[in-house]
């Protein structure tokens, strides 16, 4: 944010930046956002769920949480998975809505999960720390989060998997 505002001091309105989904500087009243498809599990699929193994559960405030998010069959039958090569999240606040994850382009290149009875399949995910709350600002501040990955399933319009939640910290940005 030293960035933008420096680039508003020195351009004003001939410029406009945006921050996360924000435009800055904050407008007095900005709504907090929504992310598409929320974060809930609205696939009907027994016996799948989906975990997190996070390369690491601390992050700095700006940065990026990663792992992988791992499917597991324990259905009697094979399931087939359309989804995306690489996966997104969200941390979540105290009511379970999504306060932050990631704004921005992804490559959405399709994959399809085969996953047998009793077996796991895992996905490389990401999770970023944009504000989807004006009031915390364009970024997540530190603190202790839970984080939830969302495997969409590309073959099921409007469907997806969500993660059981994960504990993790956010430290202050490395200055």
């Amino acid at each position: 944010t030293e960035l933008a505002a420096e680039l508003h001091r020195r351009f004003g309105g001939a410029v406009e930046i945006t921050i996360a989904s924000f435009k800055y500087p904050l407008e007095p009243g900005a709504q907090r956002r929504e992310p598409p498809g929320g974060v809930v599990s609205t696939a009907e699929l027994p016996g799948v769920t989906l975990s997190v193994e996070l390369e690491n559960d601390v992050a700095p405030s700006g940065g990026l949480f990663r792992g992988l998010a791992w499917a597991r069959n324990s259905g009697p039958t094979t399931v087939q998975l359309h989804t995306a090569r690489e996966i997104g999240g969200y941390i979540l606040d105290e009511a379970g809505r999504a306060l932050a994850g990631y704004f921005g382009f992804t490559f959405a290149a399709g994959r399809t999960l085969v996953i047998q009875p009793g077996q796991r399949k895992s996905v490389p995910f990401f999770v970023g720390m944009d504000s989807y709350d004006p009031r915390i600002g364009t970024v997540l501040p530190p603190g202790d989060f839970e984080l939830v990955v969302v495997l969409p399933l590309g073959g099921r319009p409007r469907e997806q998997l969500v993660s059981r939640p994960t504990r993790v910290t956010v430290t202050p940005a490395a200055t």
